[in-house]
């Protein structure tokens, strides 16, 4: 690989155009992973009925801000840095549906009252334009 380049993570939803998409799926001993879950309205449904389905594994998903940490393969916490955002484990509850269990965060340091979730620019448009 190519040390510059940024490979994309394989094994949960990513956005393409318009819609939210399956990435491929992760290795037998990875957890599913989604981002902007709190932030994107269509990603939270869509891991949570892939993962109920059996379409995913189980995994993790963060809300904007937030982020896992592993230390040897093992989910070590997590981080946010901003106030609200957290991180989730989701599950098949059982009954053809998905567990979310919350996650709270240790906040970084510098973390305030009034840090708003980062969010990308939206296509076409500059940051500040």
């Amino acid at each position: 690989m190519d040390p510059g380049r940024r490979e994309r993570p394989s094994g949960g939803i990513h956005r393409r155009a318009e819609e939210p998409s399956r990435g491929t799926a992760p290795r037998a001993e990875e957890p599913s992973r989604g981002t902007h879950y709190d932030s994107e309205p269509r990603r939270r449904p869509l891991f949570t009925s892939l993962i109920a389905a059996g379409g995913l594994p189980a995994g993790l998903a963060c809300d904007d801000g937030g982020a896992v940490h592993f230390t040897d393969e093992a989910l070590a916490e997590v981080v946010s840095d901003r106030l609200g955002a957290r991180g989730y484990r989701v599950e098949p509850d059982g009954t053809g549906g998905a567990r979310q269990t919350p996650l709270p965060p240790r906040l970084l340091p510098g973390t305030t009252a009034d840090l708003p979730a980062r969010r990308r620019p939206e296509a076409g448009r500059r940051p500040g334009g």
